[in-house]
């Protein structure tokens, strides 16, 4: 006989699996229509209302960029890919499933009874976002139009948010900006546990502590952070999935672009993906924070070796998409190399690249 806990759990599951086949529905149909949106839109958040916590925990390697955008600039048929690492001689074949932009127990955190949890990586990453996103970026990888609805948009736009705050870069930014607030502002580490003050302080960023703050405050204090934080990976975690909802309507509210290359040149993609530019003076300075409402701040997220789509404030005078601005597609993959934490990925293997990768330097 199955359990009360066992019922709810069932009952929550057939819920979850409609709510999916709502956001399946919507993307396969391409529903562009606002208010059958807005219908079905309510349908899918009172099948989710009170979906609960599960706690369920096995040890894996987990993506923080996921397999199917790696597997856009793979070699050939091949499940591998070249790893560019600064400061190599050259690059690497790397298999995609098994070695490539991933670490142990990256989501992992732990729950109110101190257990390990993949909760995060498995219903917000791999069920939601991966689930659906694939189908957008194939699309826009071959589209002669940019052509998205408003819902294929918002999802896009959660999707490159969540993945310019996902990855080990991003968690530096977060780590940089907590011990600001722990060494300068006098916080302490135990005001990171109410959810609040991480919306107003961090998310937010209700102090006003600009990027020059931060820029400078890491350049002393680089070494320190390392120790000065030691057991906040869970903060850090929630910090970086609360920044990532915060600007993904940012992001959506930008318009979508297309860039794309031709021979010779071609995109790559870095472990740290998502490129933010200040466009009005091309600023490449480390960390590049999370506040992207300013006109001149461009987004880009490079989807194959000959697309890379980018969010701007205005539609460029070209059109939605771009061709034969080989002094864009430069500055986008100078951008991708200066941001890269450690590597690069790329479907085929060139001296050139390693030694102009080479000579940029570890944030």
């Amino acid at each position: 006989m199955l359990t009360r806990y066992t019922n709810i759990h069932v009952h929550m599951n057939i819920r979850k699996k409609l709510s999916n086949k709502i956001i399946s529905h919507l993307l396969k149909n391409r529903i562009n229509n606002r208010k059958l949106l807005r219908f079905y839109w309510w349908i899918y958040k009172i099948l989710n209302i009170g979906y609960p916590y599960r706690q369920y925990y096995q040890k894996q390697r987990q993506h923080f960029i996921p397999q199917f955008l790696l597997k856009n600039f793979k070699i050939g048929s091949d499940n591998l890919i070249y790893e560019y690492e600064r400061g190599s001689q050259s690059p690497k074949k790397k298999s995609i499933s098994r070695e490539v932009a991933l670490e142990e127990d990256y989501y992992t955190a732990r729950d109110k009874q101190k257990e390990k949890s993949n909760f995060i990586e498995k219903e917000i990453f791999a069920e939601l976002l991966e689930n659906f996103v694939p189908r957008i970026i194939n699309h826009l990888k071959q589209s002669q139009n940019v052509d998205l609805t408003d819902f294929e948009e918002s999802v896009l736009a959660s999707f490159v948010a969540h993945q310019y705050t996902r990855t080990p870069a991003f968690r530096e930014q977060v780590k940089n900006f907590i011990l600001y607030l722990i060494l300068i502002k006098n916080y302490k580490k135990e005001d990171l546990g109410n959810i609040e003050f991480i919306k107003n302080i961090i998310v937010r960023n209700e102090l006003n502590i600009s990027l020059g703050e931060l820029i400078n405050f890491r350049k002393v204090n680089r070494a320190t952070a390392q120790y000065a934080i030691y057991g906040a990976e869970n903060h850090l975690i929630l910090c970086s999935l609360l920044i990532g909802n915060y600007i993904a309507e940012d992001i959506f509210r930008k318009n979508l672009h297309i860039l794309e290359t031709r021979d010779p040149d071609h995109f790559f993609l870095s472990d740290n993906p998502v490129l933010i530019i200040n466009i009005k003076n091309n600023e490449m300075d480390w960390p590049t924070g999370w506040d992207l409402k300013n006109d001149s701040i461009m987004i880009f997220l490079p989807i194959s070796p000959r697309r890379c789509i980018f969010f701007c404030n205005r539609i460029r005078k070209g059109g939605r998409i771009e061709r034969e601005n080989d002094d864009f597609v430069k500055l986008v993959n100078l951008g991708l190399m200066f941001y890269a934490q450690r590597f690069l990925y790329s479907h085929i293997k060139t001296d050139t690249l390693q030694k102009e990768f080479n000579t940029t330097r570890n944030f």
